[in-house]
């Protein structure tokens, strides 16, 4: 899969923007649904974005 450059970035973008959109719904939410979520959420942000970058930039 050759994706062009600009589109490597675009997606980066979006994948972050889904994993902070994602978090920020996740404590909005009531108590015992941030129980459950929040870890989710937290885990998310941060393997979502380093996963989607490394799959990406190795299919350089």
């Amino acid at each position: 899969m050759n994706m062009p450059l600009e589109l490597k970035i675009f997606l980066t973008w979006a994948i972050l923007l889904f994993c902070i959109m994602f978090a920020g719904i996740s404590t909005i939410g009531n108590i015992t649904a941030q129980e459950i979520l929040k870890p989710l959420a937290l885990g998310w942000m941060v393997i979502g974005p380093i996963a989607g970058l490394f799959y990406m930039w190795r299919e350089l």
